[in-house]
């Protein structure tokens, strides 16, 4: 008989892993944003463009970088519920088929 092999607990430690990456990016996303930030090296046009453009650009990152943040916690958390669905579904069918004798 065939049938499918689940790892309850490998996939656990797997959405374990992704908050940990989650946690991670946003810790450094927090401690680095500031380094995002560029100031005109001068009063002229140029220079006001040039370092709006980076902080444009930084921004997007940022928002991006967050919007990936919350992926990773998503998925994660899909993860979890799946595989507390699946055993729990593993346990009533368990449970219906009586004692084991």
């Amino acid at each position: 008989m065939t049938g499918i092999d689940f790892d309850s607990a490998a996939t656990l430690k797997s959405a374990q892993r992704l908050d940990a990456m989650a946690d991670n990016l946003e810790e450094g996303l927090r401690n680095n944003k500031d380094a995002l930030d560029v100031l005109p090296a001068g009063t002229d046009e140029v220079s006001v463009r040039a370092a709006g453009s980076f902080n444009e650009v930084a921004a997007s990152f940022v928002t991006a970088m967050s919007d990936g943040v919350l992926e990773l916690r998503k998925l994660a958390a899909v993860l979890r519920t799946q595989t507390h669905g699946l055993n729990k579904a593993e346990d009533d069918s368990a449970a219906a088929l009586g004692p084991r004798v």
